[in-house]
Formats: C-alpha cells, sequence, structure tokens
C-alpha cells in the first residue's frame, strides 16, 4: 500500500484532481495516488481543485471548487437549471463521449 493510500484527509482540505473516469450515476472519478475521489459536475479530462466533504476507508467525496483546465470533451449544459437540478448529470459532457460513457456503461 502506497502512502498516500493511508494519508489522512480532512474535511474542507482543498486537492487537486485530474478527472480520469465517470461513476455509473455521472460523477467524476480522480485519484490522489491510488486514492479515488467522486466530484459531481466534472467530466474525464477536467483539471480540478476540490474540497473534501466526506471521506471513507478506501474513497472519497469532494465539491468542485475550481476548473483550474477544462476537458476537451466539456460542452455548456443546454438546460438552464441543470447545476440546481441535478437531474441530468451527464449535461456538461460533448454528445459523442455521452454515447462513448453509455455504451461502456452497459
Amino acid at each position: 500500500m502506497d502512502s498516500l493510500q493511508t494519508k489522512q484527509f480532512r474535511k474542507n482540505e482543498q486537492i487537486s484532481l485530474t478527472i480520469e473516469d465517470l461513476t455509473e450515476e455521472g460523477a467524476g472519478v480522480g485519484k490522489v495516488g491510488s486514492f479515488p475521489f467522486f466530484v459531481k459536475d466534472t467530466v474525464p479530462g477536467d483539471v480540478v481543485v476540490a474540497s473534501v466533504t466526506r471521506v471513507k476507508k478506501n474513497y472519497a467525496f469532494a465539491r468542485l471548487v475550481q476548473i483550474v483546465q477544462p476537458s476537451r470533451d466539456r460542452v455548456d449544459a443546454r438546460c438552464p437549471v441543470a447545476k440546481s437540478c441535478g437531474g441530468c448529470q451527464l449535461q456538461e459532457l460533448s454528445y459523442e463521449r455521452q454515447l462513448f460513457f453509455k455504451e461502456n456503461k452497459v
């Protein structure tokens, strides 16, 4: 087990992540070392700053603070209430990447 895996992350600690994947629910997945963080409102390829909200033994959740460098697959959400509603998790992902994501999850 590497030393980052055993590092104690604290609530509200800010971390830098590159989003590598999406969960089935559409949350972005980024890692510090091999320790995964789940961050809503992100897409693969985004480089972000996130604030730790909850830490479990093998993973953690974080809230998006800033997109440092947007992914080339990031687009503006079509729905004007997408962020506040939360019903369209893939709105900020290009259509082509949405299809790729859905094909790989089925």
